[in-house]
């Protein structure tokens, strides 16, 4: 019997990992989750919720605990990451030792554009505007850079042709 097909999207905040996730899931006919998203339902809190009640210690020992369920599914599925999982624990490793990891790449003007489009969806950016929000993302990905450079294959957002996209994700896959 074949191994579970396993692929976890990395990236900063505001490169798409779900909305490139969902279309890549439906071209490769994998199901699709959102890591953030199965933390919600969980906590029955927002994100923003569970870091403002429950605190971060609290939601990265929850986004490691349930990432290692997803690694241990004997499902194949494409799992879109919350930026900061492959920073912190094994869980780079742990994506890379069971399935192919991709890291979607953007520069920090995109990645601050789509986070302001956003701004109460993400507890990390609460208050930055502007130039201010630029910088706090460059400075703040320069420190993640190293992690999402451990993925199997990096794609540059924004997408230009998602098709190509999809045709690069299936000859890793070969």
């Amino acid at each position: 019997m074949r191994a579970p097909l396993k692929i976890f999207l990395t990236g900063y905040a505001g490169s798409g990992k779900s909305s490139a996730g969902r279309k890549f899931a439906q071209h490769l006919g994998l199901s699709f989750f959102d890591l953030d998203e199965i933390i919600v339902q969980k906590c029955k809190m927002t994100v923003s919720e569970v870091f403002a009640t429950r605190g971060e210690p609290f939601f990265r020992e929850m986004e490691a605990r349930e990432l290692e369920l997803m690694c241990i599914s004997d499902q194949s599925f494409l799992l879109a990451c919350g930026g900061g999982t492959p920073c912190f624990g094994a869980n780079m490793e742990k994506m890379n030792a069971v399935g192919l990891t991709i890291y979607l790449k953007g520069n920090p003007r995109f990645l601050a554009d789509r986070i302001a489009q956003k701004p109460n969806e993400r507890p990390l950016f609460a208050g930055l505007k502007g130039d201010e929000l630029i910088l706090f993302v460059e400075r703040h990905l320069a420190d993640r850079e190293a992690f999402y450079d451990q993925a199997n294959l990096t794609l540059t957002v924004p997408f230009r042709d998602v098709e190509k996209k999809i045709e690069k994700i299936k000859t890793m896959l070969d």
